[in-house]
């Protein structure tokens, strides 16, 4: 029980990270993005680092 729900946490958080990213290639700034996930503008700055994103795809 608790592997299945670490990997649903793991795919929901692989999700919200893809669709991030989408919208910051798609030209939405990092501010934004933060603030309609609730997230700090630092933690979106750092996943996109992570993810190393560009706005050139």
């Amino acid at each position: 029980m608790l592997r299945e729900a670490q990997a649903t946490v793991h795919t929901a958080r692989r999700q919200l990270t893809a669709a991030i990213v989408a919208a910051y290639r798609a030209g939405e700034s990092a501010a934004r993005i933060a603030e309609r996930t609730g997230a700090s503008v630092t933690d979106i700055r750092n996943l996109l680092a992570a993810a190393r994103t560009s706005r050139r795809g």
